[in-house]
C-alpha cells in the first residue's frame, strides 16, 4: 500500500489520472511508485501544481530526516555513552562531560551511533513513502563490464573531490579560517582495527546506498530519473555534514545515482562505495605507518594511475555507447529547474539546509 491508500498492484500503475509512458521513450520507472508526470501536452496547469504539491511534501519528508538525524547523532551518543559506563570498566563520563573509552568501545559506540542516526530517520521516510526494501531497491546482477570502469571512474572522482577540499581548505587558510575534524586515535588492537574498518567501509556502503540510492532516490524517480539523481546528491552530502567534503560528496552522490539507475542494481553501487571507502582507509592506515616523503610518493603516483584509469574508463564506456552517460527523461509538465526550486525552496528542506550550514559553520576556526 502506498501511504495515501493506493494499491501497490503493478509496476506500469497510473497517479492522478497520468498514464504511464510508452515503453522506449527513455523513463525509467521506480517498481511500485507509478509516474508522476508526462507530456505537457493536453495537461493542465492543475497537472503541473499536483507535481510541485508532491515535490514539496518529498521535500519536507527529507528535510525532517535530515533534522531527526542530527537530533538522533547527539542524543544517541549520550544515550549509549551513559549506558555503557554503567555496564563496562571500558568507559568513563569525567565531571567536565568528557567521554573517555578504550579502543573497541569507541568504535563500536560510533557505529551503534552511526545506525541510529542514519537507519532510523529514514526508516520513517521509507514508511511515510510506503517504500518497500524487498520491492522497490533495484536488484539487477551485478556485470564486471560496467562495475570494473564504473569503480576507476568513481577513484577518479573521489581524488579530484580530494583536491576540492585542499582546495577549500586552502581558500578558506587564506581568510584566517580552519576547519576543524575529529581525531582517530591510534589503533594498537587487531579487533579495535577491524571494527574501525567495518564501520567506516562496510557497513556504510551498505547502508547508505539501500539509504540513499533506494529509500530517497527510488520514490523521487516518479519525477524524472535527472531529477532523482541530483536531490539524492544533495541529501547525500548534506547527510555528511562536512563544508570541505561537501563538493566531494555530491559528485560521488551523482555518479552513484547515475550507476544505480543505468544498472538498475544496487548491490553495484554497494561494492562501488566499499572499494572508495576501503581504499581511503587504507591510504589513512599506510600515512601513520610510512614517513611523509613515502606516503607521499605512494600516494601521488597511485592518483596519477586512478585519475588514467578513470579517463581510460570513461572513454571505453563511451566507445561502448556513446549515450551511455545521458540520462533521458519522459517529456514532463515542469522544468528541471522549476522542480529543483520547488524541492529546495520547501519549508521543511529549508530548515534542515540551514541547520546543516549551522553544524559547517561551527567547524570553522579562527587563526
Amino acid at each position: 500500500m502506498y501511504s495515501d491508500g493506493r494499491e501497490r498492484d503493478c509496476v506500469q500503475q497510473t497517479f492522478e489520472g497520468f498514464p504511464p509512458p510508452e515503453e522506449g521513450e527513455g523513463y525509467s520507472y521506480s517498481a511500485g511508485f507509478g509516474y508522476l508526470g508526462g507530456p505537457q501536452e493536453g495537461r493542465g496547469k492543475g497537472k503541473s501544481e499536483l507535481q510541485i504539491q508532491e515535490i514539496h511534501r518529498q521535500a519536507n519528508i527529507l528535510g525532517f530526516a535530515i533534522l531527526l538525524s542530527i537530533f538522533l547523532s547527539n542524543a544517541s551518543f549520550f544515550l549509549l555513552t551513559r549506558l555503557f559506563a554503567l555496564l563496562s570498566s571500558g568507559v568513563v563520563i569525567m565531571k567536565n562531560g568528557q567521554v573517555l573509552t578504550n579502543q573497541f568501545l569507541h568504535y563500536f559506540i560510533r557505529l551503534l551511533v552511526y545506525l541510529a542516526q542514519i537507519v532510523i530517520p529514514y526508516w520513517v521516510v521509507s514508511c511515510l513513502n510506503g517504500f518497500s526494501l524487498k520491492k522497490d531497491l533495484p536488484r539487477g546482477a551485478v556485470k564486471g563490464r560496467t562495475l570494473v570502469p564504473c569503480t576507476f571512474i568513481l577513484l577518479a572522482i573521489g581524488i579530484v573531490g580530494i583536491a576540492s577540499a585542499n582546495l577549500l581548505s586552502g581558500l578558506a587558510s587564506q581568510l584566517n579560517i580552519r576547519f576543524v575534524s575529529s581525531t582517530e586515535p591510534a589503533i594498537t588492537s587487531v579487533p579495535a582495527y577491524l571494527l574501525y574498518f567495518l564501520s567506516l567501509s562496510a557497513v556504510p556502503a551498505v547502508v547508505e546506498e539501500v539509504v540513499f540510492r533506494g529509500v530517497v532516490l527510488q520514490p523521487l524517480r516518479r519525477f524524472g530519473d535527472r531529477f532523482a539523481v541530483v536531490v539524492s546528491a544533495v541529501v547525500f552530502a548534506m547527510a555528511h555534514q562536512s563544508f570541505v567534503k561537501a563538493p566531494n560528496m555530491f559528485f560521488v552522490g551523482l555518479f552513484l545515482g547515475y550507476v544505480a539507475i543505468k544498472s538498475g542494481s544496487i548491490l553495484t553501487t554497494v561494492i562501488l562505495h566499499f572499494v572508495n571507502n576501503a581504499l581511503s582507509l587504507v591510504l589513512t592506515t599506510l600515512q601513520t605507518a610510512v614517513s611523509a616523503s613515502t606516503y607521499a610518493l605512494v600516494q601521488n603516483s597511485l592518483f596519477a594511475l586512478l585519475l588514467l584509469l578513470g579517463v581510460f574508463s570513461i572513454a571505453y564506456l563511451s566507445r561502448q555507447d556513446s549515450a551511455i552517460f545521458a540520462i533521458e527523461d519522459y517529456e514532463d509538465t515542469n522544468t528541471l529547474t522549476t522542480k529543483m526550486i520547488a524541492f529546495i525552496g520547501s519549508g521543511g528542506f529549508v530548515i534542515s539546509l540551514c541547520m546543516v550550514a549551522f553544524l559547517m559553520a561551527s567547524q570553522a576556526r579562527i587563526l
